[in-house]
This record gives structure tokens, sequence and C-alpha cells, in this order.
């Protein structure tokens, strides 16, 4: 019987029985090989079988004379080689896994493990702007305090870095920012107006009479003047000093007025000069101090009024002299007007006859003195005079009956003490039959 022929599994060289005896081909997972495409395996040994086998003759095994590879029975095949083209799409496929595995590699961090923290978010597709940087765009646009929109600005920056609206909240930063140049600009040039304003008020109000508003102004300058505060602290500090002085000063000339008539015991008119002191230094501290003396010549002036009201019956008068005769006359029988029903009568006069009495005063000042005298057919016409003050030039008291005239009123400066009230006899009236010239005094009031 000839020898069996087997082909390599890939060359498709033909192998003959004793190629496998000689070792010039071999056996690999029951498949054939020449000894050119394969080298020979050691094969792994076998782990003894925990499955027992059915107990095979002896007699149908072959003897082993060496390591024969184990080689199956083909059937019998014509003489041609087999086809070749399996082999080379093979190869084909091989060349062409290889080629894709040294373009993986050579890719930039091919082979390499990334790492989570290196690999950059996707990103996220942009939103439209937030509702409180369009809130921000349209207070910029009505004009609103940029200093309060640079600070919100501030904080919104955080929140928007890195998006799309960064760069639309710079532009609006740098228009806050332009417009809080132009707004601390025109403050600027705001205080320097109102300076000059309050400056000029200052100048034209030598009275003082603008004070309250002047302070005013100068209060609010202070607030708002910002690198100019010390300059208008100065102004104010100014303007306050001259205020003191200014009402120091006139405070001061009135006194100098007041006190003489103080101690003449007028203390109505020393008043009366205080009271022309300014309104606008009244709530100085001057003014005050003023306030408190004028006060006090005031209670004065009350209390001697009380003490200067007095009446004097003329028959009690002291005489202190007279040419003619001077005595106390009843005239009940001619009336109940004449004060005590007497009066003091002054008779055989002359033209130029003087009588001199003297009435005492319990207050000195300018007081109203009234005189009530007597007239009649024979009475004359006479000139009164008080401490050498002229106060009537003529007064006819001629009547066509003896009457209660009435009182006769002078405005006179009066001593403390005693004063001289002086008649003198001018003339007659054309009337008086006979020529006379009596006179006569009913009382002497001081009001």
């Amino acid at each position: 019987m000839g020898k069996g022929i087997v082909y390599c599994q890939d060359r498709g060289k033909s192998l003959r029985d004793d190629a496998f005896d000689s070792g010039k081909a071999h056996t690999i997972d029951d498949r054939p090989y020449c000894i050119q495409c394969r080298a020979p395996q050691a094969a792994p040994a076998k782990a003894p079988s925990s499955v027992s086998l059915k107990k095979i003759s002896n007699s149908r095994l072959p003897k082993a004379t060496g390591p024969v590879a184990k080689r199956p029975t083909p059937p019998p095949l014509p003489a041609t080689p087999p086809s070749r083209k399996p082999v080379l799409i093979g190869a084909a496929a091989g060349a062409a896994a290889i080629l894709v595995l040294l373009l993986v590699l050579a890719l930039p961090g091919a082979g390499k493990r990334e790492d989570p923290s290196d690999i950059e978010p996707k990103p996220v597709p942009a939103a439209g702007p937030p509702a409180e940087l369009l809130e921000l765009e349209k207070l910029a646009s009505e004009s609103l305090d940029p200093k309060d929109l640079a600070g919100r600005c501030e904080r919104l920056r955080p929140a928007l870095k890195g998006t799309p609206h960064a760069a639309r909240l710079e532009i609006l930063e740098k228009k806050v920012k332009e417009a809080r140049a132009a707004a601390e600009k025109e403050a600027v040039a705001k205080v320097d107006r109102f300076v000059a304003q309050i400056r000029e008020k200052i100048k034209e109000d030598t009275g003082f009479k603008q004070r309250g508003e002047i302070e005013s102004m100068l209060a609010t300058a202070e607030r708002t003047a910002g690198a100019r505060t010390g300059e208008v602290a100065t102004l104010k500090a100014g303007y306050q000093k001259g205020y003191r002085d200014a009402a120091q000063a006139a405070a001061q000339k009135l006194r100098q007025a007041a006190e003489p008539l103080e101690k003449e015991g007028r203390y109505g008119e020393a008043a009366d000069v205080l009271a022309a002191y300014p309104e606008a230094f009244l709530r100085s501290n001057a003014g005050e101090e003023l306030a408190r003396y004028h006060a006090a010549l005031v209670r004065k002036h009350e209390e001697s009024e009380k003490l200067a009201r007095v009446t004097h019956e003329g028959e009690a008068l002291k005489v202190l002299s007279a040419d003619g005769t001077t005595q106390a006359q009843d005239l009940k029988h001619f009336g109940k007007e004449w004060s005590q029903g007497n009066h003091l009568w002054w008779r055989d006069a002359k033209p130029k006859g003087v009588l001199r009495l003297e009435f005492e005063s319990r207050v000195a000042g300018r007081r109203t003195l009234a005189l009530s005298l007597t007239g009649g057919p024979d009475y004359g016409i006479v000139q009164v005079s008080v401490n050498g003050k002229v106060l009537a030039a003529s007064i006819d008291l001629w009547s066509e009956k003896v009457v209660h005239r009435a009182e006769d009123l002078f405005e006179v400066d009066l001593k403390k003490g005693p004063n001289e009230l002086k008649v003198e006899i001018t003339g007659c009236n054309a009337k008086a039959t006979p020529p006379k010239h009596l006179f006569g005094l009913d009382y002497l009031r001081i009001e």
C-alpha cells in the first residue's frame, strides 16, 4: 500500500508520512505544517483526568516508537494542490490591522490613560443675558447713580466670568465709569458754584439778617464739599466769628447808652434804648446777656411806676417864693370838682410876677405831669416851667365864671426828690374887667 499524502496548512506543500517521521513536518492542533512554517512547540502537560475511561484493548493501539504526531486519515484526494486564495486574503487583512494599529499609536496621547481631571467639560450652550445684567443696562440708560451701578457691576462680574456675557458687562462697566467720572466732575463744579454763592451772600449781608439761610447753606456745603470741606469749614468759622463780634459790639454800644439813664432812675427809657438791639443778634451770647439786662430794667421800671404815681394838693405844696400873696381858698360853694374842696390861690400879682413851688418825686425820669388849674373872669395868663424847662409859654385862665378847668398835661424830666414848679404872670385876657392876674392850683399829679 502506498504512503499517505497531506498538505501544509500555511504553504499548501505536500507532506508524506515519512516527513513526519523524520521531523520535517509536524501537527499543531491536529493540523499539518511543514517545518518552515511553524516550529514545533512542546505540548503542555495535560492534567490527569478525573473522569474514568472505559478500558480499551491495547490491541487496538499502535505501539509508540517515538514522538508521533496525531494525524487524521484524509480521504483520497486528487494530486492537484489546494487554492492559495484564502491565504492571500488573510495576509491582506493582517497587514491592514497592523497599519491601523500603527496609525492609532502615532496619534497624540495614544496609548496613555486619560486623567478625568484633564478632560475639559463640553461647552454648555450659551443662555440669554442674566436678568440682573439687563436691569443694570436699563438703570445705566436712565442715568441713575453711577457709583451704585459700579458697585453692582463689581458684584456681578464673578458670576459672568468666562461666559459670553462677560464682554457685555465690561462694556457696561466702561460706560458706568465714564458716567461716574462725568458726575464727579459736575459735582466739583456744583460745589464751586455753591461756595461762590455763599461767599457773595456773606458779603452782602452785613447786618446778619440772612444768618439762618447762610448757616443752612454752609451746613449743606460741609456735607457735599468733598475735597473742599476744609475750605468750607474755614469759611463757616470766619462767618460765625464775625457774627459774634458784631453782636458783642452792638450790645456794648447800647449798654453805654442805657447805663447813665439807669443811674438816674429812668429805667423805662433805659429799657427802650436796649429795645433797639438788632433782632439778628438776639440768639447770640451777647444778645442773651443784653436780654437779661433789659428784663431787669423793665422790672425796675414797673416798680418805679407804682412809686411815681402821686398827687400833690396845690394848697399843700411848699412855697419857695411868691410875688404877691398865696393862701388856701375854699371853693365848695363853686362846686364839687375841686379836690378836697380847696385850691392854692395866688393873688395881688402883677405882670412878670413869679411863684415858685416845690414838689417831691419818688422816682427820676421822664414822667407825665398833670396840672389842675382854676379859671375865672379875673384870672390872668401864665407861663409854666419845671426845673427850669418851659412846659407851656402861655396858659389863658380867663373864664366868664369860676370853673375847674380840664387837666393840662406835660411830659417832663423829673429828678428823684425835690423838683421846682415855676409860674410867671405874662398878662391877662382883654375881656378881664377890671384887669386882674389871679392864679389857682387845685393839684399836681405825677404819672
